[in-house]
């Protein structure tokens, strides 16, 4: 088992940020562990809309289904992921902040079979991939910090 629990700050309104992260198929285009994210339900995002992944784990791929089980827009989003190698709670909060949103996210990963006890490379994995997911979210929702961002760790150079 693995708690895993990363904040960023972005520079848009509340309801634009939950908007982007609830929509679970955008997942792709900000998580670079994510091969392939496809929305399985009609309509807008809701309590049972359910979403189907494939993401990269080690050396290989997982798929991983998704469903919305808390919706609270725009403070609060509950995911269950579950696939053949892990199952996943991710529980992500939106706080306004006037014109900026603070987006925490929890995830409580646990491997299944003998891969359940994991080791400190393990862990790290897990860890690396969070970081690139929080940056790739920040990015997706707010280009402008992840400009501002390079430009000051090329000036720290």
């Amino acid at each position: 088992m693995a708690i895993i629990e990363r904040s960023i700050l972005v520079a848009r309104p509340i309801e634009e940020a939950f908007d982007y992260v609830v929509a679970f198929e955008h997942a792709v285009r900000w998580n670079p562990a994510v091969i392939t994210s496809e929305r399985l339900s009609a309509g807008q995002p809701h309590m049972g809309s359910l979403y189907q992944l494939v993401v990269e784990m080690g050396r290989g791929t997982t798929s991983m289904r998704y469903e919305i089980t808390e919706l609270d827009r725009p403070m609060r989003l509950e995911l269950s992921g579950e696939g053949e190698r892990l199952r996943s709670l991710e529980v992500v909060r939106f706080t306004d902040l006037d014109e900026d949103t603070r987006i925490s996210w929890r995830a409580d990963i646990r491997l299944r079979g003998p891969r359940g006890l994991f080791g400190l490379a393990g862990r790290r994995a897990f860890n690396r991939a969070a970081d690139d997911a929080m940056d790739g979210l920040q990015h997706a929702i707010d280009p402008l910090a992840a400009l501002v961002r390079l430009i000051r760790s090329v000036d720290d150079r």
